[in-house]
């Protein structure tokens, strides 16, 4: 009995030093970090060239939107010491890559184990969670995304930004190889201003996409728990001098309503 008694709290000891045997990771585990260069939140509206297409409200057939859903490249490993370096170099051989479809998660598509909780955390003992920490860096599932786009000619002294719709739960962002950003708002749609890194003609846009983060934290509620880029992804063109956000504020009547 008392060997068995042993036997469990070495491995209690053992859950619980495992996140604290080390520094939390820079990025991934620091809540003063939620986001790298990120635009300030606004109303998602489209802008088109004419009434027409506006009043269509087909932002697939304006021209100042280039759709990115589809057929992206595709590597994934576990484990930080794992990252792939230099994997958003314009140049990089993507022969063995493999392919995904964007927007899904990951673990549908076959990368990861697909997780369902009611309550606690997956990447912790449920009793035994310690934030800012995700626990084991080497179980973290990484996944990277890379694909070309076109930047047309007519959009030169205009400025252009990347649209997700969501990430899920870190997503790092390079464009023709130089790195951009980052967000944590895996929920919530996410921009970047990339007027500085494209170029007219051909571009090429990677994402490293972390699992977990420590805002993973405020993901607890019951529900399947997956990764990826699950929303649709764009690239926009706006006018420098534009409208920007806009927002109703309503009054009541007499009988407030």
């Amino acid at each position: 009995m008392n060997k068995l008694l042993t036997l469990i709290i070495s491995l209690l000891f053992t859950f619980y030093i495992t996140a604290q045997d080390r520094p939390p990771d820079r990025e991934i585990e620091n809540p003063a970090i939620q986001g790298i260069n990120k635009e300030d939140p606004h109303t998602t509206f489209i802008s088109y060239e004419n009434r027409e297409t506006a009043l269509a409200n087909n932002k697939t057939k304006s021209s100042r939107v280039i759709m990115l859903n589809g057929i992206w490249k595709f590597n994934f490993v576990t484990g930080v010491s794992n990252r792939i370096e230099g994997f958003a170099a314009p140049a990089l051989d993507l022969s063995d890559w493999k392919e995904i479809e964007v927007p899904s998660n990951m673990e549908i598509q076959g990368y990861g184990i697909p997780i369902y909780v009611n309550v606690g955390y997956e990447f912790f003992p449920q009793w035994n969670f310690k934030p800012p920490y995700i626990n084991d860096l080497e179980k973290e599932n990484i996944g990277y995304y890379r694909r070309e786009f076109e930047i047309p000619q007519s959009w030169n002294g205009r400025q252009v930004f990347v649209h997700f719709g969501a990430i899920k739960s870190v997503g790092f962002i390079w464009v023709n190889g130089q790195k951009v950003g980052m967000s944590k708002d895996s929920k919530t749609p996410q921009e970047f201003d990339i007027t500085d890194y494209v170029q007219p003609g051909n571009n090429t846009i990677a994402v490293e996409v972390f699992r977990w983060s420590d805002a993973s934290y405020l993901e607890c509620q019951d529900f399947w728990r997956l990764s990826g880029i699950p929303r649709e992804v764009y690239v926009y063109t706006q006018p420098k001098i534009r409208l920007r956000d806009f927002f109703v504020q309503s009054t009541l009547d007499e009988n407030y309503t």
